[in-house]
């Protein structure tokens, strides 16, 4: 979908706003206003609160068979 966003200070929102009018000028819509509401609803956040746990069994996994094949590595972060 190629969808992202920005937060930008109150000063920079006009000048972000012109780049991206000329930058974005083919990306859809409704996939914009839709993430949109996604964030604003808060929907954004329950699905990343609901997906930690799974998030997390998934890196401990990883982490796991990377210390089996380096045990020599050290992963570190969250």
């Amino acid at each position: 979908m190629r969808l992202g966003w920005l937060v930008v200070p109150k000063a920079r929102v006009s000048a972000v706003v012109e780049e991206k009018s000329h930058a974005d000028w083919q990306r859809g819509v409704l996939e914009q206003l839709t993430f949109a509401e996604f964030l604003r609803s808060g929907a954004c956040d329950r699905h990343v609160r609901r997906m930690r746990l799974g998030y997390r069994q998934r890196r401990d996994a990883v982490v796991r068979s990377l210390a089996r094949v380096r045990p020599d590595l050290q992963v570190v972060g969250a």
